[in-house]
């Protein structure tokens, strides 16, 4: 392996550690009680890695998010069909692997992360808008109703299946056309 190879996966573990060690702690305790401290030390870094790689303990959360959400933007992207109702199946599909790490979220009140870290990474190009404004404007209406459904998803319990959610979805639009 190259020294860039290395150090490369080097700094992907020492964030990695970060990360399991944040999701570990907030799993006991909450979010704004946290120090850089006992997250070091929980994860079996040094202080000097922490700030190495970020500069407060929310970017951990943004790392780990980013990681996500270019999972979920390349499960998307693999779709054959790209139309609401596949890309509410598969939302829902992906983060049903992560209900515990949403819940997390929504108890410390940090749900907001999922939103600001989406948008600007969903590929919804689709549609038949006269301009880049209008295109815009449909993009977050979509982001932000797929991102209210997972809210309340979770706070449901995450009993509904992804196809359920899709199936409400659709016969909301339906209503309103």
């Amino acid at each position: 392996m190259t020294d860039r190879k290395t150090r490369t996966k080097q700094i992907r573990v020492s964030k990695n550690l970060l990360v399991n060690a944040l999701l570990a702690l907030m799993s006991k305790q909450p979010f704004n009680t946290i120090t850089i401290s006992e997250l070091t030390q929980e994860a079996g870094v040094s202080r000097r890695t922490f700030y190495r790689h970020f500069k407060k303990i929310e970017d951990i959360l943004t790392y780990y998010l980013e990681d996500l959400l270019n999972l979920l933007i390349e499960k998307l992207m693999k779709q054959e069909k790209f139309d609401l109702q596949s890309i509410v199946i598969q939302f829902f599909e992906f983060w049903k692997q992560y209900t515990d790490f949403l819940v997390i979220l929504d108890k410390n009140n940090l749900f907001y992360l999922i939103f600001g870290n989406f948008f600007p990474k969903a590929p919804i190009e689709h549609g038949d808008y006269q301009n880049i404004e209008e295109e815009s404007y449909a993009y977050y209406f979509i982001i932000g109703g797929l991102c209210n459904l997972l809210l309340k998803w979770i706070r449901d319990g995450a009993k509904l299946k992804p196809t359920d959610i899709e199936k409400i979805v659709e016969t909301m639009l339906t209503q309103f056309k």
